[in-house]
């Protein structure tokens, strides 16, 4: 094999090693359902990969997975609606039980529930930096928006959620 196919097959197996989980998890709270994400991620691998094999330069593999996840997650939007609030119960996902002592945690159901209100250009800007954990930085590199709109986007998402949420 040619060392650069190799320095890319370590680069991705790398990736894919560190951030399948994560990738996942962006999918699966994008879609509320574990198969399609399950699928999405997939995909969203298997297209990097291709990219990759056909000699293209990729400085970041991950915002490249990401972006590709994104893009799979619109098409799918485009052709069918979210699932509801009742799919994140059935999932697993409830309010916290232990009401014996004082909990500062906000409700994730009460949130998710609040989070749906949002303008999507904010709600997916909050959910990529404080769900997935990315940078302004690689969200912009994702989204293919400047790094201050994204920032501003994150800045009002939070305010309009606290705004809803207190």
């Amino acid at each position: 094999m040619h060392s650069s196919v190799v320095q890319a097959e370590q680069a991705f197996l790398e990736v894919y090693d560190t951030h399948a989980d994560a990738i996942f998890r962006h999918c699966y709270f994008r879609v509320y359902d574990r198969e399609a994400a399950r699928e999405l991620a997939q995909e969203a691998f298997t297209r990097a990969w291709a990219y990759l094999a056909e000699g293209k330069e990729v400085k970041n593999i991950r915002a490249l997975v990401y972006k590709i996840a994104n893009n799979l997650i619109i098409d799918g939007a485009r052709k069918k609606r979210e699932a509801s609030l009742e799919a994140l119960q059935e999932a697993g996902f409830a309010p916290a039980t232990n009401r014996h002592e004082p909990d500062t945690r906000v409700d994730a159901l009460l949130v998710l529930e609040k989070f749906t209100l949002i303008e999507a250009e904010y709600r997916e800007a909050v959910y990529m930096r404080y769900v997935d954990g990315l940078t302004p930085r690689e969200i912009a590199k994702i989204t293919g928006l400047s790094v201050n709109v994204i920032s501003v986007r994150i800045h009002r998402g939070v305010k309009k959620l606290r705004t809803l949420i207190h």
